[in-house]
């Protein structure tokens, strides 16, 4: 038997390895995530308005922007929100007659697995 072939099976493995490694990572929520909750539980008021400015720790992919992009149409009300990468703003435009708390769209944010730090309303989409 050539070296080759010998080496060839343990190739194979590392590479379905890596392949399990990815899949893992994915299924819970992707990249570096940041964790944890700052906001009294007691404190949720209704957002006012349209639109409102998040900020989030923990963004670094388009697969962080989807995830946070699902949660806030599943659980906030959100009709439409744009992620930025680089500062961590999220700027979401709630649906008509959506009227989410500041709980309802910190839990859209935990669920996804990131870390909100403040609420901005009357942002603008």
């Amino acid at each position: 038997m050539s070296d080759y072939q010998s080496v060839r099976p343990h190739r194979l493995a590392f590479a379905g390895s890596i392949g399990t490694l990815f899949a893992v990572l994915l299924s819970l929520g992707g990249c570096s995530a940041g964790h944890g909750s700052n906001e009294p539980a007691e404190e949720s008021p209704a957002v006012r308005g349209s639109s409102v400015v998040l900020h989030v720790r923990g963004l670094s992919c388009p697969l962080c922007a989807n995830s946070i992009e699902k949660q806030l149409k599943r659980r906030a009300g959100a009709q439409h929100v744009l992620v930025d990468l680089g500062s961590g703003r999220v700027t979401v435009q709630l649906s008509k007659g959506a009227a989410p708390t500041h709980r309802d769209l910190r839990s859209a944010i935990d669920a996804a697995g990131f870390t909100l730090d403040r609420i901005e309303e009357g942002g603008t989409p």
